[in-house]
């Protein structure tokens, strides 16, 4: 599976982006995934600042990915929209300059450069050494818009049983993309369960990017010094899990048989795969990827 992001890089050609301080992504496939336990859980290491969903509402690496996609067609942009022959620069006003554009290198940098100055600038000025972002609404294309910018950084993509996840939202109604894009039904959640995991797991696992399941990080057996490993976070404590912190004020409501059998006919398939049979019903002696001992 290739990144198509990569295609405008070798097309103009363009020198690779310098690496960064080695930032770490999470991405979750849904909302109550355990996203914010593991984000706790890295930020034990003092050296690194995680940041949580920032500015979701402005659905800003979606919009940024979305813009960026544009940059991959085979025919645009073409070499005559960037004039460099040294006649025109110095005489720009005798030529056809309707679109005469930036060099497609400051265009690439300046992608990197909003997001340096977001995630990496602000965590350097509270003393850390590196950064990273939790995410819970993004998707394939988001991850390899990222890893064209980031070439240093790794990808945690997380996942958790459906219908478990279902019964810790069921009462929220949380924008997937604003201003529309309210979920609130379990078919909603169901159909955003399964394609946001089922793009995100289409990914193979590679050295910088790994599945981890909910159910697996939190087993006796689960494999911290991996994680430390993976992460290059030596410092890691696994004691953040000890304090429940919810962050959440609605009383869970009850989810219903009805309820189940949406996300059972819409996400069964795939969840049956990572070893989730229903509610509180996960067979761990099914491995995703080699996080327990």
């Amino acid at each position: 599976m290739s990144n198509p992001f990569l295609t405008i890089s070798k097309r103009f050609p363009l020198p690779p982006l310098p690496e960064s301080n080695r930032p770490i992504f999470i991405l979750s496939s849904i909302w109550r995934s355990g996203s914010t336990a593991l984000q706790r859980t890295l930020v034990t290491d003092p050296s690194i600042q995680v940041w949580g969903e920032p500015y979701a509402d402005t659905n800003l690496i979606p919009a940024l990915t979305q813009s960026a996609m544009a940059l991959t067609q085979n025919t645009w942009p073409q070499e005559r929209h960037f004039l460099n022959h040294k006649k025109i620069k110095e005489r720009p006003e005798q030529f056809f300059i309707a679109n005469w554009y930036p060099p497609m290198q400051a265009m690439i940098e300046a992608h990197r450069t909003m997001l340096d100055t977001l995630f990496k600038q602000s965590a350097e000025d509270m003393g850390k050494e590196r950064f990273g972002v939790k995410f819970v609404r993004l998707s394939l294309n988001e991850l390899f818009y990222l890893q064209w910018l980031y070439s240093d950084a790794k990808f945690l993509i997380l996942v958790r049983n459906p219908w478990d996840c279902w019964r810790s939202y069921k009462g929220y109604e949380w924008t997937y993309r604003w201003p529309k894009g309210k979920i609130t039904t379990v078919q909603q959640f169901a159909k955003l369960w399964e394609k946001q995991t089922r793009e995100l797991l289409s990914h193979p696992q590679t050295d910088s990017i790994k599945a981890l399941r909910y159910e697996d990080f939190l087993q006796p057996d689960f494999s911290w010094e991996q994680l430390r490993t993976f992460c290059e976070l030596p410092n890691i404590r696994k004691d953040a899990l000890e304090h429940r912190i919810s962050g959440v004020n609605v009383p869970p409501q009850p989810i219903t048989e009805a309820d189940c059998q949406v996300i059972e006919h819409t996400c069964g398939r795939l969840a049956h795969q990572l070893g989730y049979h229903g509610l509180k019903d996960n067979d761990l002696t099914v491995k995703v990827g080699t996080w327990r001992q």
